[in-house]
């Protein structure tokens, strides 16, 4: 509500010992000046709001019967007065504000020069600057654009904080970085691996690469890795010289997901860090982010196929041995298979193709409803006795211990086996045949050696055709 000030409605509010000399009405505000019946005390000016909020709480409109600090010293120091203190006579806003007295400071000696229109000294601009003495622009320069360290890091090498880095730069007009840069500098610094691991292609970097693209995940510069087997998550730290800690997440009860059971979660150990480098080198081999349902199988070098693939199985696959009875319920061999999971139906299809094609590696897949995933499962056994030679063609390679193990079982297996009569040559056995034969190797000597039947031999020598 507007208030329309009269004289009748201030003197009504008043008491009697006030007189009401004048009301000024300005374009923002109205100000009344009021006498007090002390003749030693000068007539007051107030505003109508003051005038308001002394009235109502019953105080004294007079400063000096109230015992207050005089502000309105601009009365007593005129411009003409200022301007020769503080310009004539060369004195600073702080010792005209003790000419004052007490309750007077510089602030208010520098509102009267800003009133004035009093030009201000520029004194302050010239004065010793220490933080600049001790960091100059080539220093600073050199340590943020060269070689590349942060305004934390400048301001631990000075013993400053990093706001006064930040406001170096801002008066030498060094750019700073934007945040999505200064995050790459960050992870390449603080990074918990070996980088030069991850840029060479090695037998060990395919078997993490398996891993990771099996059971691992990538979310913008933080590569993580999510495992029940303790021995492989720490292999897998080992060779990628990870520094960090392997946190453990405990384990969880079943319950149901959309209506469907689902299997409890065991305890399972985890390893997580950031590199930029590393995740843009990742990203080119398949560790894309969400990359579950778009996996795609990448060229891996053919010598380097098999410890890729050993990842994949000790990330996400199942080595099974059963027995097998006969109609009498005897059991009288084993059964064999190794299954590969994956949430892609384009990874299982092209791994699915690449060992039928490169190997001759034959399986069945199909998609299981209770876990969401797309299998290879390898249950012929002359294709998992090539499979497991491809995953262990090295020198006692790593592989997770429980499927090593098995593995190990099949090869004692395939020992002791006896040879099939009938075998399905590859192109290269057949070549390789011919070409024994022509050096006149024994018949028994090559079949032993490709691991076929002396007949398989014969009908190769004698022309007859065979099926490859």
């Amino acid at each position: 509500m507007i208030i329309k000030w009269t004289r009748e409605l201030v003197e009504g509010e008043m008491d009697d010992c006030y007189t009401l000399l004048e009301i000024i009405r300005g374009a923002k505000a109205t100000h009344l000046v009021i006498n007090c019946s002390e003749e030693k005390h000068p007539p007051i000016k107030i505003s109508t709001r003051t005038f308001s909020k002394r009235i109502k709480k019953s105080e004294e409109l007079c400063n000096q019967c109230a015992g207050r600090r005089n502000h309105n010293f601009g009365d007593t120091m005129p411009m003409k007065k200022l301007y020769s203190l503080y310009v004539v006579k060369d004195m600073s806003s702080a010792q005209i504000a003790l000419l004052l007295g007490e309750g007077v400071t510089r602030q208010h000696i520098n509102h009267l020069l800003r009133k004035y229109g009093i030009p201000r000294k520029q004194q302050h601009r010239n004065r010793e600057k220490p933080l600049q003495k001790k960091v100059s622009k080539d220093d600073l320069y050199y340590l943020y654009i060269i070689e590349r360290k942060s305004q934390t890091e400048i301001a631990k090498k000075y013993n400053v904080d990093s706001g006064s880095i930040s406001y170096l730069m801002r008066v030498y007009g060094i750019k700073a970085r934007v945040r999505s840069e200064a995050g790459k500098l960050r992870s390449l610094r603080d990074s918990k691996v070996n980088t030069s691991f991850f840029e060479t292609l090695s037998a060990d970097f395919f078997y993490v690469l398996g891993v990771l693209l099996s059971d691992g995940w990538r979310s913008g510069n933080a590569i993580g890795l999510q495992m029940a087997d303790m021995d492989v998550l720490e292999y897998v730290a080992k060779v990628i010289g990870y520094t960090g800690k392997i946190s453990t997440r405990k384990p969880r009860s079943g319950g149901k997901i959309n209506g469907k059971d689902i299997h409890g979660r065991k305890k399972m150990y985890v390893i997580q860090f950031q590199n930029y480098k590393i995740a843009q080198i990742m990203n080119k081999w398949g560790l894309v982010e969400r990359k579950s349902k778009s996996l795609t199988l990448p060229k891996i070098p053919k010598e380097f196929m098999g410890d890729f693939l050993r990842g994949v199985l000790d990330g996400d696959g199942s080595v099974i041995i059963q027995q097998q009875s006969n109609s009498t319920g005897i059991y009288k061999t084993k059964q064999f298979r190794l299954v590969f999971y994956t949430a892609s139906i384009n990874f299982r299809d092209a791994l699915c193709e690449y060992l039928r094609d490169k190997y001759d590696i034959t399986g069945g897949s199909g998609f299981e409803e209770k876990t969401g995933k797309y299998y290879l499962s390898i249950g012929n056994k002359d294709s998992v006795y090539l499979l497991c030679g491809l995953l262990f063609n090295q020198n006692d390679p790593f592989g997770m211990q429980r499927k090593k193990e098995k593995i190990s079982y099949i090869f004692e297996y395939q020992k002791n086996d006896k040879i099939p009569k009938y075998k399905r040559l590859t192109k290269d056995e057949v070549h390789l045949i011919t070409s024994l034969l022509s050096k006149r190797v024994p018949v028994v000597t090559i079949a032993s050696r490709i691991g076929c039947s002396n007949s398989a031999i014969y009908s190769i020598k004698i022309g007859r055709t065979h099926r490859v």
